[in-house]
């Protein structure tokens, strides 16, 4: 079937058939998508019946407005969780449906459901949770909810769990048609877009007429997650910013009133990721569900607040952390001690930057439990991994490249063996040449159509083996090159290299050039 797909997409878009395979492996595994993929147009975006689960879900959350029960949206404490939380409260109460939302503290309670939460929100009177950018992995507590009488309705993004949870569970990675690599706010925005359409019939056009924050949230959310840039999150990125040039969120009235001067882009999507939770609300999502720069104010100067003394810790703590770190094989396990949660994610992406190998970094939430977060280089799956290391976690999960588990701290030792014998046995693998596709001398169409479908914000890697640079330079003549390093000049044009290139909207980007030494044929990417 996939080939079928991939033959289509070659023949109708005029791509190489190996490029078109590529974008199938990559999540447009349907001519709808393909669609979304080379014409990012707001008509162009799946419908909310494309998501798994759509109907059972939207069937719930209705029944529950209609009988004015009320809904609690359960979400995740970063921009993506957030946005989406706010997304979804904000059609639930254009409909006149009862809805509060609840954002666990990442540093005492941690991601997904729990049932001290769910105990809470019976005492609330919650009939309805609807968890967002969350809840795949808490099958066991949405038994809990059930077995006390409140339904459960799970949407998310992140990889599958190995059970699934007894409910309805809209995740795009269980099929359905709509792109896999949607953010959380993606699912939450199709999810609102449905509920508007089925109870009051609206369609994209209105809601960006009269609930334009709704693609303001998915524009944030969606960049703040780093999730692919194309098919349906490229059109959620146009249209967001189209929606930016007319529409002022109070928040951005309240900014300038503060600072004199409109946020940038990079501010508004640092102000949710700062939203931390302080008891039953969460200051992100107070920023971003203002009615009026006024209310806006409040939430944003504490926000503004916990940004100053981040940024300030977060640089001292990337500096206590370096200075641990004394060799560095192929991978870091670094144990911050009492560092909190909200730091880790930030520590453990600069230091894998930084080494380029596969990075746990270990803090401590408020009840004494190990926190951590992993991230990962491409073509390293953080979540195999964890999956090998299950046995001694909490909870965990996330994706291939950015993943995070809680532990009892009495298992840091079994941790640290489990991990070095996870890596032994993997090898020194040099993941900076991880590639999609490897080229030959003989591929200049592909190189074509790498810039084609970079200008579409799709990334592939591709890997030239054994090559001379002045072949190389003649490959890619006439082409748009990004090399700000110079490395294709970095050798001789006689000399023979591997060279890793990557597809970015501004061109082939060169990413890697390693010098092929014939004397010593121990090449990690022969």
């Amino acid at each position: 079937m996939n080939d079928k797909i991939a033959e289509q997409i070659s023949k109708t878009y005029d791509i190489d058939l190996k490029i078109a395979r590529i974008l199938v492996d990559k999540g447009v595994t349907n001519l709808d998508l393909a669609r979304a993929t080379f014409n990012p147009v707001l008509e162009n975006l799946l419908p909310p019946e494309t998501l798994p689960d759509f109907k059972a879900a939207l069937e719930k959350i209705l029944k529950a407005v209609g009988k004015e029960e009320k809904i609690l949206i359960w979400g995740h404490e970063d921009a993506d969780g957030i946005t989406s939380t706010c997304a979804l409260m904000k059609a639930i109460e254009k409909l006149g449906g009862l809805v509060d939302y609840f954002i666990p503290a990442k540093s005492s309670d941690g991601h997904g459901l729990s049932k001290q939460g769910i105990d809470m929100a019976i005492e609330e009177g919650v009939k309805l949770i609807v968890t967002v950018d969350c809840g795949g992995g808490s099958g066991k507590e949405a038994e809990y909810a059930l077995s006390k009488g409140v339904d459960v309705v799970v949407t998310d993004h992140h990889e599958l769990p190995k059970e699934l949870p007894p409910t309805p569970f809209v995740n795009p990675k269980m099929g359905g048609g709509s792109f896999p690599y949607l953010a959380g706010v993606g699912v939450a925005f199709k999810m609102a877009w449905g509920i508007l359409r089925y109870k009051s019939g609206w369609d994209l056009y209105r809601i960006r007429k009269e609930l334009p924050e709704l693609f303001f949230y998915a524009y944030v959310g969606t960049i703040a997650d780093r999730v692919p840039l194309f098919s349906e999150n490229r059109i959620f990125l146009l249209e967001g910013e189209k929606v930016l040039s007319w529409y002022r969120h109070p928040l951005v009235k309240a900014y300038k009133n503060l600072k004199g001067e409109d946020p940038t882009p990079e501010i508004v999507i640092s102000l949710a990721s700062a939203g931390k939770t302080t008891g039953r609300r969460n200051l992100g999502v107070e920023l971003y569900k203002a009615s009026d720069e006024a209310d806006a104010e409040i939430p944003l100067k504490e926000i503004l607040k916990e940004i100053e003394y981040w940024t300030a810790e977060s640089e001292r703590l990337l500096k206590e952390a370096q200075s641990r770190i004394k060799i560095v094989r192929n991978y870091i396990l670094l144990d911050m001690g009492e560092v909190k949660p909200r730091f880790l994610g930030f520590l453990s992406s600069r230091l894998k930057d930084k080494y380029n190998v596969p990075t746990i970094v270990l803090g401590r939430k408020d009840n004494g439990q190990v926190a951590a977060e992993v991230r990962a280089p491409y073509g390293f799956n953080s979540l195999d991994l964890l999956d090998h290391l299950s046995d001694i976690f909490i909870d965990y999960g996330g994706h291939k490249l950015a993943s995070g588990f809680s532990m009892d701290p009495r298992q840091l030792p079994e941790l640290v063996e489990e991990v070095e014998l996870y890596f032994k046995e993997k090898g020194n693998s040099l993941y900076n040449f991880s590639a999609d596709i490897i080229l030959s001398e003989k591929d200049r169409k592909i190189l074509e159509d790498l810039v084609k479908v970079g200008q579409l914000g799709v990334e592939i890697r591709a890997l030239f083996k054994k090559i001379k640079l002045q072949k190389v330079k003649e490959l890619l003549m006439g082409l748009p090159v990004v090399d700000p390093l110079g490395l294709l000049d970095l050798y001789g044009p006689q000399e023979t290299v591997n060279l890793l290139l990557l597809s970015t909207d501004q061109g082939i980007a060169v990413e890697q050039v390693q010098l092929c030494q014939p004397s010593y044929d121990r090449n990690p990417v022969d």
